[in-house]
């Protein structure tokens, strides 16, 4: 079972947790963070020497709020965040599935057999 993170008060570390959002020395950390969606087990370890771990993680869910999306459907309200890693797929996936399918047709003529 993974272990459940902890419920981080940081109004009294603010400042400290602004401070490790923008520290340049940890951008490249935080990457991997973002595109491995590391979760309070693993993050705990990554903590930079000297940083109290629950501020760093405090940071971390910080930034996450930072970049959250929200969109509704009707009632339900979902909360999501897009990793680099994430957009450099959906570009990749979009630039051949774009490029293999217009050359072929395949999808215009099912867009074409569904919408009549």
């Amino acid at each position: 079972m993974i272990e459940k993170a902890p419920i981080i008060d940081i109004s009294d570390n603010i400042d400290t947790v602004m401070n490790l959002i923008h520290d340049p020395n940890l951008q490249t950390l935080y990457k991997k963070i973002e595109d491995e969606y590391l979760y309070w087990d693993k993050v705990k370890y990554l903590t930079p020497k000297g940083v109290d771990p629950q501020l760093f993680w405090g940071a971390v869910k910080m930034k996450r709020q930072m970049q959250l999306q929200t969109i509704r459907f009707g009632k339900y309200t979902f909360s999501f965040m897009i990793t680099p890693l994430m957009q450099s797929l959906l570009h990749e996936f979009d630039l051949k599935m774009g490029g293999s399918l217009s050359a072929n047709g395949v999808i215009s003529l099912g867009i074409v057999r569904y919408i009549s």
